[in-house]
């Protein structure tokens, strides 16, 4: 996928979450909580940030789990401006926009450098 998030520093912190055996998972897709421990998809912004896919995880492949990164630094693409230290959260599948310098249950992590519309940029994702 064009918009995955890359790992830049690799904490090692994954975490396994529930899913539908059903769904599709890309590796570098940002997800959030549906319910519980159930993972949802990149395209919602509905919910707790749950971590970014660590592996694909294909449609009806008879795994009920995806592995998440919880912590790391990631390249991810920017889809409206924000600066070094502002928290950001999801703004599309995939892609992030700033949600100001406090932290609440959306955010994905921390600026670790400003970033313009279209841009990449490198995010602190579990460290604050």
């Amino acid at each position: 996928m064009a918009n995955a998030a890359n790992i830049v520093e690799n904490a090692g912190r994954t975490t396994d979450f529930i899913c539908v055996a059903g769904n599709t998972f890309t590796k570098g897709d940002i997800c959030w909580f549906g319910t519980a421990r159930l993972l949802s998809g990149a395209s919602t912004t509905n919910g707790t940030f749950a971590g970014i896919v660590a592996a694909d995880k294909e449609a009806n492949d008879g795994a009920l789990r995806v592995s998440c990164h919880t912590q790391g630094i990631f390249d991810c693409v920017v889809s409206h401006g924000f600066s070094a230290g502002d928290y950001v959260t999801l703004s599309g599948q995939n892609l992030l926009s700033g949600c100001g310098t406090t932290k609440n249950p959306k955010c994905v992590g921390l600026a670790l450098e400003n970033g313009t519309a279209g841009s990449r940029a490198e995010i602190a994702v579990g460290y604050y």
